[in-house]
């Protein structure tokens, strides 16, 4: 069985959150999520400023979650909204 450790206190803060908000099972179903959405394209890079916006946007999100204001929505719902984005952005 492969254990993988999230080194960015960040990405830690998220996969937790993404646990503990309902959207997730376990952080095994978010990483798992994640994979998905790379393994249907492998790809897939983020620009620079993509890269700071999203880091912003998880900045809001984390601040949201520390006051308890969650949405409700599943994984699947997430992955929808990603792949848009993500075809949006490529073109396809």
């Amino acid at each position: 069985m492969l254990h993988v450790a999230i080194r960015n206190t960040e990405l830690q803060r998220f996969v937790e959150e993404q646990v503990s908000s309902g959207h997730f099972h376990s952080a095994d179903d978010v990483v798992a999520a994640g994979l998905a959405l790379l393994r249907s394209d492998p790809d897939v890079t983020v620009p620079a400023k993509e890269l700071e916006e999203l880091q912003r946007e998880i900045g809001v999100g984390t601040e949201q979650a520390d006051r308890k204001q969650f949405s409700n929505f599943t994984a699947e719902d997430v992955i929808a909204e990603g792949m848009k984005k993500l075809n949006g952005r490529t073109g396809n």
